[in-house]
């Protein structure tokens, strides 16, 4: 087979690279997804145990696939697992806004709790103590679009996540997504939280893209949240809005931007309207009357004492597959390849012929990672794979964020760290 060449060269390793990321399909898209992270208290009969000196006597699997995670796992669920200074932190695969949203996410939450219960054994227990709600945005506005979150849609949240010994949200701008940093949730509250948070996030950035009028947002508050030292973003506290918000619940009193006074059940609502107009059409229905019920005052919210209904872990096998099955290492005939990185945004692959005399690197954005696994594993890469480890290398080094942009295929391997969006300095000083 001859492969398309605009060098005259079949076969040459530009001209493979191309045919690499055509058959993965360029650009990738999944829509729209959220990523939860939960964190968790580690608790001895002594008392609190930091994560950090238990983690490295755990066998967890593959290490160091993210340059910036020193502690850092990928279990074979999917789960990223680490620490968040002394918490055990596990990070759930990303979840696609669609059909089945709601129970693929809890059961993803609840499976990741019991994987990392049963790592522990019966001498330490965990107790939830955060959860962190990561919505897909790679808008450049996204800056923007978290602090104008911050100034409207936060109440709603925080009354839908928070209890009412909880302190208040945070608000973050972070590579690839926005993220949302609350109390402890689970189940379908967690779903409900979840949807107002993505339906949220995504009204901000299409307001601040100019592609919403602010009449489409909830009203905007007379707030300045309080910029937050551990990364870039905002901290809202519970009595930014003048009242303590988890004292007063629906009933606190706020004041927008344009001096009216408003409740904080008007701001739920309006939120909640905003929010659902940018959720995808295909959501399932019990999914959205979840968030109405909770809206409404049907359901209770967690400072109101409503406890939520939890999923079974069952359900979770399918919603982290590819993140599991990108982990293990594959032999092709030819070629073995495995994973040298693994994030949220791309993951690369190193590519060994059996000789082991030429080295190739895979370069796969996170969306496309499904359909790679799948070319791979269905034998529908193996003669261009081997092709290009049979052709001389020729410098291609992996090594810019532009290169991660698309699939390709690399001769060597830069910094990882190069190919990965940088955190940007926090705004606050540390207390």
């Amino acid at each position: 087979m001859g492969w398309p060449t605009r060098t005259g060269r079949a076969g040459s390793p530009a001209d493979l690279d191309r045919a690499f990321a055509a058959l993965l399909g360029t650009p990738c898209d999944q829509g729209a997804r959220v990523g939860i992270e939960h964190e968790y208290r580690v608790l001895s009969r002594g008392g609190v145990v930091d994560f950090r000196e238990v983690i490295p006597g755990l066998d967890l699997g593959v290490p160091h696939l993210d340059p910036r995670d020193a502690f850092g796992f990928r279990r074979p669920s999917g789960t990223w697992l680490t620490c968040d200074e002394a918490e055990a932190e596990a990070a759930m695969p990303a979840v696609r806004l669609g059909r089945g949203f709601g129970d693929a996410l809890a059961s993803s939450a609840a499976a990741a709790r019991a994987d990392l219960e049963a790592i522990l054994g019966p001498d330490l227990r965990i107790e939830g103590f955060s959860t962190h709600i990561n919505v897909s945005a790679a808008s450049d506005r996204r800056h923007d679009a978290a602090h104008l979150f911050a100034r409207t849609f936060a109440p709603a949240l925080m009354l839908l996540m928070d209890r009412a010994s909880s302190p208040g949200l945070l608000v973050r701008s972070r590579p690839g997504r926005i993220e949302l940093g609350g109390e402890f949730v689970e189940g379908d509250t967690l779903v409900v939280a979840a949807l107002l948070a993505a339906g949220g996030a995504r009204a901000c950035l299409a307001r601040v893209e100019g592609r919403r009028e602010a009449r489409d947002l909830p009203p905007e508050l007379a707030v300045e949240p309080a910029p937050e030292w551990r990364r870039y973003g905002w901290y809202v506290d519970r009595r930014a809005f003048g009242p303590d918000l988890y004292r007063d619940g629906r009933r606190a009193l706020l004041t927008s931007r344009r001096g009216e006074r408003l409740t904080a059940q008007s701001q739920l609502s309006a939120a909640w309207r905003s929010a659902r107009r940018e959720l995808p059409g295909d959501l399932d229905r019990g999914d959205l009357e979840r968030v109405d019920a909770s809206v409404s005052g049907e359901r209770r919210l967690p400072l109101e004492g409503g406890t939520p209904a939890l999923v079974s872990a069952a359900a979770a096998a399918s919603t982290g597959a590819t993140y599991g099955s990108a982990i293990r290492p594959r032999s092709r005939g030819a070629f073995d390849l495995g994973a040298v990185l693994a994030t949220w945004e791309l993951s690369v692959f190193v590519v060994a012929d059996r000789a082991r005399s030429r080295l190739a690197f895979a370069c796969v954005p996170d969306a496309c990672l499904d359909r790679f696994l799948a070319l791979v594993d269905g034998g529908r890469l193996d003669a261009l794979i081997a092709r290009y480890l049979a052709a001389a290398p020729v410098g291609r080094v992996l090594d810019d964020r532009a290169h991660a942009q698309r699939p390709g295929l690399w001769d060597e391997l830069g910094a990882r760290r190069s190919l990965l969006q940088p955190e940007i300095r926090p705004l606050g000083a540390r207390p």
